[in-house]
């Protein structure tokens, strides 16, 4: 806490396993490993986190800018974690793709077809929105990494600075427990709503998913 130049938050949401202590430490440990070799200690490895440059949005979908190339170590074409809202603040599980580069000829592979730096985020459920969230959540579901290296996962972030509102008084819960149970059930209740609109919706969700950054 009193070093901020050699100290660094290390992403690892990908590898996690339920429970408080990681099982595959060895995953965690290279991580950790290369951003001080390279940062603290000088040595010439690979290790590079990317910045969310700007969000900005383009009728009902947000384009997310990066400064450097984030996409899935398989190669898949789906970014996944991603969750965006209206100005309500609830937020529905989104979908996610990437523009298609201007001079791609045959398809062959998502880093030479698509503009990995880009990703539009977008749900059926969100005609005008705000905010987007990326592997946020307590155990996330979230497959990026940056310039496509499984030892440099995305880390988390939010474009909305929305905090939950905190009495001055520490002897004051923010969330007592009948707070949680109504937000859990409106959790529940959305959560429902959204997977049966999306099967109403399931053919103009595929439509756009096979016309990427439209």
């Amino acid at each position: 806490m009193n070093d901020p130049d050699h100290t660094e938050f290390i992403t690892g949401h990908d590898q996690q396993i339920p429970g408080l202590h990681p099982v595959k430490k060895l995953v965690h440990g290279v991580r950790a490993a290369r951003w001080a070799l390279k940062e603290v200690y000088g040595v010439k490895v690979e290790w590079e986190t990317a910045k969310l440059v700007s969000a900005e949005r383009e009728g009902d979908q947000m384009v997310l800018t990066f400064d450097k190339g984030v996409m899935p170590d398989n190669m898949s074409l789906v970014p996944e974690g991603f969750s965006i809202t209206d100005k309500s603040g609830k937020f529905y599980m989104a979908h996610a793709v990437y523009p298609m580069k201007k001079d791609a000829g045959i398809w062959n592979s998502v880093n030479k077809n698509c503009d990995t730096t880009k990703i539009h985020v977008w749900s059926p459920l969100v005609k005008e929105p705000v905010a987007v969230r990326y592997a946020w959540a307590r155990s996330p579901m979230a497959n990026l990494m940056v310039n496509g290296k499984p030892w440099q996962p995305l880390q988390g972030f939010r474009t909305d600075s929305w905090d939950w509102p905190e009495s001055e008084d520490p002897a004051v819960e923010a969330l007592d427990r009948a707070k949680m149970k109504e937000l859990d059930a409106d959790a529940a209740q959305r959560c429902e709503f959204r997977k049966t609109e999306e099967a109403r919706l399931a053919v103009e969700i595929l439509r756009r998913r096979a016309t990427p950054g439209k």
